[in-house]
């Protein structure tokens, strides 16, 4: 990245962004293998900011993928939020997500990423103290 590019992108994300704004926040979702049932696994990640209740994944790529905004919308999901802005910041697109049914999304989450082991999502009852106990 040439100079003149880092000061563009650093003056961009200084239009939004401050420095007290909450930076790499953990996002988890939590899943049981049935209703009631015991937490079994979580999907895990961090959101790259989080602002007026909003969360920003930024991407520094040619071109977004399916992936990316999966990943915005898991943070959305993760964090109760109404709402995300994915935005790739060498291109300067930004793209606003939103999760109109949030049990819909999570049952395709749950097929999705146990390969149909889950036919929906549960989550489990209870929670998990490990995550507490995490030190980043």
């Amino acid at each position: 990245m040439e100079d003149e590019q880092r000061v563009e992108l650093e003056n961009r994300l200084l239009e939004i962004f401050t420095k007290q704004d909450d930076s790499q926040e953990i996002c988890e979702i939590q899943f049981a293998k049935k209703k009631g049932g015991i937490f079994e696994f979580s999907a895990v990640g961090y959101a790259d900011v989080i602002k007026n209740k909003v969360v920003y994944e930024l991407k520094f790529v040619s071109e977004l993928t399916h992936e990316h905004f999966l990943q915005c919308a898991c943070y959305v999901v993760a964090k109760r939020l109404k709402k995300g802005v994915l935005w790739n910041t060498r291109t300067n697109d930004m793209y606003e997500i939103s999760i109109p049914d949030k049990d819909k999304f999570l049952d395709c989450v749950a097929k999705t990423i146990t390969k149909h082991q889950l036919a929906k999502y549960y989550k489990p009852k209870g929670g998990t103290a490990w995550l507490k106990d995490l030190q980043l």
